[in-house]
């Protein structure tokens, strides 16, 4: 493999090889971006809300407040908020308007916890130690015996057990109202774990380069992209603008990336922003500390890269090396359609 300071020093070349043969080289012109920046607080308390997760036009972002969210074009953009620890869900239109960083400021009350004035809501299972999924997030109990309560707003809810498959649907949408009950059933079934195709992914909790951290057992329920990369695989440059275009405009259809490092050569934090900023990327970038022998051995990924769609009951469907924008949505839309 070709260290990166021999691949710039060919690039120099390749392009003074170009002028002196009179060649012209062509400038396109690239569209601004802007950014915004988000903060939350309680004025009630007087303090400031953080580790909220934010989405940008549906879109989950790797950064929690305060953040500031990058790679956005000019114009409307939809921003919500989920800062869970019993505050409500909220949702903001600002303009994005370049080279500007526009902010947007969530204001909170101290959050109410009477019942009246909260949902009340139990998930229950046919099998025990199953951990419940809020909007994406791990909760800390199992599911309860008693209804526990919810601000009103809109939440997706669904339940992980490790070597087990949650049967459909796994993952229930539900606006949720004052002062109202609700009940939400969950299967699940034991599985076999494996990265063969119809088997459940290996779970996992790695950090990423924003300094969050991401569990494949928080997004039980969607369809989960896995694509393993490093920073000097080519074909992995290649496909990750695809996948970040589908992204954006399959997040609404419950599409989720990770993008999981193998560990093989050392990339760092440098590389990661890097990579990011080269090729705007706004999914999840994770880095592997469980070693490199888990990608080659536990895993069975020889190279890079390697790609998993992982369905909403947590069964692999699809095994990929290289993939293309046209490939994904293939995938994606059969996972939909079974």
């Amino acid at each position: 493999m070709m260290d990166r300071n021999a691949a710039v020093r060919l690039a120099g070349l390749t392009v003074a090889a170009g002028l002196i043969a009179g060649c012209a080289i062509e400038q396109t012109e690239v569209e601004p971006v802007g950014a915004i920046r988000v903060t939350a607080m309680d004025t009630t308390q007087g303090f400031a809300l953080e580790q909220a997760q934010v989405l940008v036009n549906s879109v989950p972002r790797s950064q929690t407040v305060p953040a500031v969210l990058g790679e956005l074009p000019p114009g409307e953009v939809t921003v919500t908020l989920r800062p869970g620890q019993g505050y409500p869900p909220a949702t903001r239109v600002v303009t994005v308007d370049p080279p500007e960083t526009t902010q947007v400021h969530f204001l909170y009350a101290r959050p109410d916890n009477s019942q009246a004035n909260n949902a009340s809501v139990k998930v229950v299972s046919n099998l025990p130690d199953a951990t419940v999924i809020i909007d994406e997030q791990l909760q800390s109990e199992r599911p309860p015996d008693e209804y526990s309560l919810l601000p009103p707003g809109d939440y997706t809810l669904s339940l992980h057990k490790p070597g087990h498959r949650t049967l459909p649907p796994a993952l229930r949408s539900e606006s949720l109202e004052a002062g109202e009950f609700y009940t939400f059933q969950f299967e699940l079934e034991q599985g076999t774990v494996s990265t063969e195709v119809g088997s459940l992914f290996p779970d996992f909790t790695l950090p990423d380069d924003w300094g969050g951290e991401h569990s494949l057992g928080q997004f039980r329920g969607r369809i989960v992209l896995l694509t393993f990369w490093f920073y000097d695989c080519q074909p992995c440059r290649d496909e990750f603008p695809s996948i970040e275009q589908v992204f954006q405009e399959r997040a609404g259809d419950g599409f989720r990336v990770l993008g999981v490092n193998v560990g093989w050569y050392q990339d760092d934090q440098e590389d990661f922003e890097a990579i990011r900023e080269q090729l705007g990327l706004t999914f999840p970038l994770l880095f592997n500390t469980n070693g490199p022998e888990w990608t080659r051995f536990d895993l069975g990924i020889e190279q890079a890269p390697a790609n998993f769609i992982v369905g909403p009951t947590g069964e692999i469907h699809f095994r990929r090396g290289q993939i293309s924008y046209e490939l994904l949505n293939e995938m994606i839309d059969d996972v939909l359609g079974g």
